[in-house]
């Protein structure tokens, strides 16, 4: 992160996997570079809307959690169940509550290979500049993230 050069961070992820059936991608951040991730029972709020292929509708919602969800908690863990999308970061350099916007797809875990797309916000409810962001699952993770910094 520079946040003396950049205001805002977009991240696109290509082809994430988890080792885990059933697994959530979450993010977290951090105001000390990474050394520790803010992870606190109420230190974000986020919500979300989705579709699966099928039909059905997903959707989530915390007023008060320890990570910002991305996916529903039925992301597949097979080969060809990966997350690709979108996040960007707003106004992490700044003392104020830095939020979040992201949409991905993935396949769920139904074994039925549903589609499912995922669109949210969500906010880091302290006050204090982000340094650091740590994408994380339950299972291993593994594919690309590339983040880019918009001025």
């Amino acid at each position: 992160f520079d946040n003396s050069m950049y205001t805002s961070y977009q991240f696109i992820f290509m082809n994430l996997s988890t080792s885990t059936d059933g697994d959530t991608l979450i993010l977290r951040t951090s105001t000390d570079a990474g050394s520790t991730w803010d992870s606190g029972a109420s230190d974000y709020k986020w919500c979300s809307v989705g579709r699966l292929s099928s039909g059905a509708s997903s959707h989530g919602q915390d007023n008060s959690d320890d990570s910002i969800q991305l996916t529903a908690s039925l992301w597949g863990g097979a080969a060809i169940e990966d997350v690709c999308g979108q996040l960007w970061l707003y106004n992490a350099g700044a003392a104020d509550a830095s939020q979040v916007t992201f949409q991905v797809t993935y396949s769920d875990s139904s074994g039925s290979a549903y589609q499912a797309v995922n669109n949210g916000g969500g906010k880091r409810q302290s006050g204090e500049d982000v340094t650091g962001i740590q994408f994380s699952a339950a299972g291993t993770l593994n594919g690309t993230i590339k983040m880019y910094g918009w001025k």
